[in-house]
């Protein structure tokens, strides 16, 4: 897909940080301390899709998104020391889901079968593996690594947290991706195959979670799966 103008990219980077933003804020209901930690991280899946679609160079919106959308759980504009270092650990938070959405986009194409299409075992494997199993690590790494250095964080929850973090963007990416892929495919002709397939299996793989969910975590479950399924459909 061609490049748009320098104008449509900016508008459309600033976009994407307002979706990342909104559904930050809507992922954060169900966030554990600090704030932005929570087992269903919403714009990771979004932001890899719009990535996989229209290409990297929406990459400032993740970052600005990213930054103020993390940072949005413990601002404190009362205290200038404290605000200096939310914005520090929003920062560390952007960089760190821009590296891994970026990755998680080239590991999908270069290691599938070079298009944004799960129709092949390949491509099933390369986006498991890669995107929803390595590239969310770079995010937990380098988030929650800006939330310990910077205070936000004690280092006997670090694993945890990087724990949560990791498993809330794979399974945003594994459930959300795919849906967004199937609905904003282009049609082809030659390929008689209906486009909502894909979507119709992560659809089917959300209820799993909303089973898992509940069963594990009670009521807390019960809203994390309601609103991926709120979103998915």
């Amino acid at each position: 897909m061609p490049r748009p103008a320098r104008g449509s990219r900016w508008l459309e980077a600033l976009a994407a940080a307002a979706v990342y933003v909104a559904t930050a804020r809507l992922s954060q209901l169900v966030a554990i301390d600090p704030g932005n930690v929570t087992p269903a991280w919403l714009p990771a899946g979004l932001m890899l899709a719009w990535v996989l679609r229209r290409g990297p160079w929406i990459w400032p919106g993740i970052f600005l998104g990213a930054a103020f959308g993390n940072a949005w759980a413990y601002f404190d504009a009362s205290a200038l020391s404290v605000a200096g270092r939310a914005l520090a650990a929003g920062a560390s938070n952007g960089v760190g889901d821009v590296i891994s959405t970026l990755s998680a986009a080239w590991l999908f194409t270069r290691l599938g079968d070079g298009r944004a299409r799960l129709r092949s075992p390949r491509a099933a494997a390369a986006f498991i593996l890669g995107a929803c199993g390595l590239a969310p690590l770079l995010s937990a790494l380098l988030g929650v690594g800006g939330l310990w250095a910077f205070g936000f964080a004690d280092a006997d929850v670090v694993l945890a947290l990087g724990t949560t973090w990791w498993v809330g963007d794979s399974v945003s990416v594994l459930l959300m991706t795919p849906v967004v892929l199937a609905w904003t495919e282009p049609a082809v002709p030659s390929d008689p195959r209906p486009r909502p397939t894909e979507a119709l299996g992560s659809l089917t793989l959300a209820l799993g979670v909303v089973a898992i969910q509940a069963s594990s975590q009670g009521f807390r479950g019960l809203g994390i799966a309601s609103m991926l399924l709120l979103v998915l459909t």
